[in-house]
């Protein structure tokens, strides 16, 4: 009798993780595949996480005895040690990238060693005379240079008290697709989308022709407005009420389905919804706010919508947006 109470309460365990909502039993073959590393009991506070096997900028996350696996934002790696995605140097996951994971949050001055540059004497033939030049105090020279560290540091441009719905912004000093978002007197570094600069005079992300930032590329201005930009030629926009004229954030612009076009969507600029493409293969998440998997998109009517999918892209994405700040 014991033994049937067992197996009953085994078969309890395995079929409420299947019908849990966070399982991804319900997603298509090869987004979650059974892994004996994975609990079949998963604490939501707490997942179970993995490196990926071949790709450094995705990793696995368990769910009821499966793993799922997810990809880490554009310029992040996976930290097997950290559990949770890093930059490269941190993450240390590619072997190409110099591993720093104790980098400190404020970069340390190397070692330095002090120098004493040797006396010189100059003759001249027109006297007699010997001047003795006594040589400059002793130098300080860096041993090597001050690797630069990825973590926020001081910095006396960005506020103490600054107000997160409008932080300050401050250029890379040689990168245009960086920047720095200030934190309570810190500048932390941060990374422009695929393809977009930093514009000083915008003081967002934009196409490089609009953000003026690298001196080989013509730099364009809206005949309108010189301080608000405009698409290229190439991407069509147009007026759309559904657009804010005025951009709470403009570093997470509006995104609006197109209506009959999975595959595509609108970025809205100033009141101007620009249409853009989805990658290949990809469908919008008017939900996600970016492109998806069709699955878990959920927009054409002909594709098996994966909820537990879409559930479990939320809750990444709340997971990472924790880890950022």
């Amino acid at each position: 009798m014991m033994l049937v109470v067992l197996l009953l309460g085994a078969l309890g365990v395995v079929n409420s993780a299947e019908m849990s909502p966070w399982s991804c039993n319900l997603c298509p073959v090869g987004a979650c595949v059974a892994d004996s590393r994975c609990p079949l009991v998963d604490d939501p506070l707490r997942p179970t996480t993995m490196p990926h096997g071949t790709n450094c900028n995705q990793f696995y996350l368990c769910s009821h005895g499966q793993a799922c696996e997810m990809t880490c934002p554009v310029g992040l790696d996976w930290s097997k040690e950290l559990q949770r995605c890093e930059w490269p140097n941190v993450a240390c996951c590619n072997p190409a990238v110099p591993c720093l994971p104790g980098c400190p949050e404020v970069c340390t001055l190397p070692a330095t060693t002090t120098t004493t540059l040797p006396t010189t004497t100059t003759t001249t033939t027109t006297t007699t005379t010997t001047t003795t030049t006594a040589a400059p105090p002793g130098t300080t020279l860096p041993d090597v240079p001050c690797l630069p560290c990825m973590q926020c540091t001081p910095d006396n441009r960005c506020p103490p008290n600054e107000n997160p719905d409008t932080p300050t912004l401050l250029p890379h000093e040689n990168d245009c697709t960086r920047f720095y978002k200030c934190t309570f007197g810190e500048r932390c570094p941060m990374q422009c989308k695929p393809g977009e600069h930093f514009s000083v005079h915008l003081n967002r992300c934009d196409w490089p022709e609009f953000a003026c930032c690298d001196p080989t590329i013509p730099c364009q201005q809206y005949s309108n407005d010189p301080v608000v930009p405009t698409a290229p030629p190439s991407v069509d926009c147009r007026p759309d009420a559904g657009c804010p004229t005025i951009e709470n954030d403009p570093l997470n612009p509006l995104l609006l389905p197109v209506p009959g076009n999975c595959g595509a969507f609108y970025k809205c600029r100033s009141g101007d919804a620009c249409l853009l493409p989805c990658p290949a293969g990809q469908h919008f998440s008017h939900v996600l706010q970016r492109c998806e998997r069709p699955e878990t998109a959920c927009c054409d009517p002909n594709v098996t919508c994966c909820a537990a999918c879409v559930q479990s892209k939320l809750q990444e994405l709340q997971m990472l947006l924790s880890v950022s700040k």
